[in-house]
Formats: structure tokens, sequence, C-alpha cells
């Protein structure tokens, strides 16, 4: 499957049990409650997002097969800590995330935290 990433980024959680801790976000492009157009908002299901996820232009955006997702995932942990851990937001991840990329990240001992 090919995954539409509007950004990958390294930074700390702000939020949650994580708080204060690294992690790579992997914001997924994409929501079934909002388009994500400004011109949208008034009518959609969703309207208090405050989060960029439409398109794939965003910072290290674009379109990944599994594979190539968790290499660029792994390549931008810059950490101390030798767990790498990811946070799948966006949007909505789970329009998106599925068996193939959570067994992936898995494998390659990647600590999975969903905001959904």
């Amino acid at each position: 499957m090919n995954y539409r990433i509007k950004e990958i980024y390294f930074t700390q959680q702000g939020e949650g049990k994580n708080t204060g801790k690294d992690f790579v976000f992997v914001r997924f492009a994409g929501c079934n409650l909002w388009s994500g157009k400004e011109k949208h908002r008034a009518s959609a299901i969703c309207k208090f997002c405050d989060t960029d996820f439409y398109g794939t232009d965003g910072v290290n955006g674009g379109i990944y097969e599994t594979k190539d997702l968790v290499t660029k995932i792994k390549s931008l942990w810059i950490s101390k800590d030798s767990e790498i851990r990811v946070v799948l937001t966006g949007g909505e991840p789970l329009l998106q995330v599925d068996d193939s990329l959570i067994t992936a990240l898995k494998k390659a001992n990647i600590y999975i935290a969903i905001e959904t």
C-alpha cells in the first residue's frame, strides 16, 4: 500500500503520557470529517481541527511505500534515546494505517503511538 503523508518530522511530544519524550511525527494526509480546506470548514462535521493535513507538500511529505516510510522514520531519529518512537497522526491516520505498516514498525522495534 502507498501512504499519503503530509509531513514527517522529529519533535517532542507535547501532550498525554509521553509529554516531553522525543518522537518522530508522521502526519497522514486526509480526513473523513473535513476536507482540510478553510472554505469547507463551516459545513464540516469536525470544525475545530487546527492541523494542516491537506495534501502531501509538507516537510518530508509525499507518497511512501511501507519500507520507505519505516526507513524515513529511522533516518529522522536524532534522539540520544535508543528506542525509536513514532506518532501516527493526521488528519485521520486510521484511514491509511494498516497491518503492513504496524507489522513493519514493530519488526523495526519502533514504539508506536496513534493520535486519531
